[in-house]
């Protein structure tokens, strides 16, 4: 399995720098594109590109494989997308991408908890069943509980696709 992490700013880098961790341990091929920017950036803006890097366990493998939304040869086919955002630029057009171009599993790390059942939290998950924030295929929460409240704002057609990993932020490095 290969795996790619995008994180673009300070914030999802910390969110999933303990599950590039864990990938490391596992022994799992995988590549970290990340920024540690306070500011968003966007990986194919001139100015913005030489402030992202990447760290991994990375096997290559024949082939050329381009990412035009990560500005970036990849050593590998991915075969899964892990990312913290998803309704906006560019993670969007890097979700469109990985799964239209490698028919890659996408799943979205959530970093909130809906604590309410309000009509803002239910426009939010509508959203997801917008293109292409509709191509994620796995979202992960950190607790039953906030499973159910995100079940609360969307419907039970999500049960299945949201799954119970822990808060990444706290796991054990």
């Amino acid at each position: 399995m290969n795996v790619v992490l995008y994180a673009g700013d300070r914030k999802y880098y910390s969110v999933l720098e303990p599950i590039a961790k864990e990938l490391k341990k596992l022994g799992i091929t995988y590549l970290y594109y990340f920024t540690k920017s306070t500011q968003l950036l966007f990986p194919t803006h001139p100015e913005h590109s030489k402030y992202f890097s990447y760290e991994g366990q990375i096997i290559e493998e024949e082939g050329t494989f381009i990412s035009r939304t990560l500005n970036a040869v990849l050593p590998f086919k991915p075969d899964v997308l892990i990312l913290a955002r998803e309704r906006w630029q560019p993670e969007q057009s890097i979700i469109k991408e990985f799964k239209e171009e490698w028919n890659a599993v996408v799943c979205l790390v959530e970093v909130s908890s809906h604590l309410t059942n309000n009509i803002e939290n239910r426009l939010e998950m509508i959203s997801r069943d917008q293109y292409p924030q509709n191509l994620v295929d796995f979202f992960f929460e950190h607790s039953s509980w906030a499973k159910e409240r995100r079940l609360d704002c969307l419907d039970e057609t999500y049960r299945d696709k949201i799954k119970v990993v822990g808060n990444t932020i706290l796991c054990p490095t």
